[in-house]
């Protein structure tokens, strides 16, 4: 629908944000989205060297997301090379020196995490700790937001039109006008395509 194409994609929001934290933190050479599942997490949108990732599962034991996830706090290496919490594959593969994995959090649980890398050892200090704080509260939210407005968008729009008798025409147009509403207020840009 264009509901899930313009707005509330958590996919879409992932890929947008890990593009645009590469701008805010300049230290960074790559950010991924991870999502938790099967015992790991799996990167689903990366921008930079994270690009890379993309598709990759990390396990919850033997890297520094799966720690990040696990413990529900935020973990940093400033020196990859010498950390026996990272993935050290991972990390020579997308040339990861130093790095911040914060567990995004939503009802007391971590559901994914974002890891921001950076090809210098040492690259991140305590105010780019605190951008990417803020920025995986913001993302937690957002996607929760996201994937519930999508569960009741599909719902809303999904409902079947009643029989068009006389006496329920009236209950049609009121479904109609219902879901242009919801059209309308999520996606402003898809009027054309009503």
């Amino acid at each position: 629908t264009a509901i899930s194409d313009e707005v509330v994609d958590p996919l879409t929001l992932m890929q947008r944000v890990a593009d645009r934290t590469l701008e805010l933190i300049p230290a960074a050479s790559g950010v991924a989205f991870g999502l938790v599942g099967g015992g790991g997490a799996t990167y689903v949108a990366g921008a930079g060297t994270a690009e890379l990732a993309v598709g990759t599962r990390v396990d919850k034991d033997s890297s520094l997301s799966g720690l990040a996830i696990q413990s529900a706090t935020i973990q940093q290496s400033r020196d990859t090379l010498n950390d026996p919490r990272v993935d050290a594959a991972a990390c020579r593969r997308l040339l990861a020196l130093s790095l911040i994995c914060v567990p995004m959090i939503q009802s007391q649980r971590a559901f994914g995490v974002l890891a921001v890398n950076s090809s210098a050892p040492n690259a991140f200090d305590d105010r780019d700790v605190a951008v990417l704080t803020e920025l995986a509260e913001f993302m937690s939210v957002t996607i929760g937001s996201a994937c519930e407005l999508q569960r009741i968008s599909d719902q809303l729009l999904s409902l079947p039109d009643p029989p068009a008798t006389s006496s329920e025409r009236g209950d049609s147009v009121r479904r109609e006008a219902s879901s242009r509403y919801v059209l309308s207020v999520l996606a402003p840009n898809a009027n054309a395509l009503i």
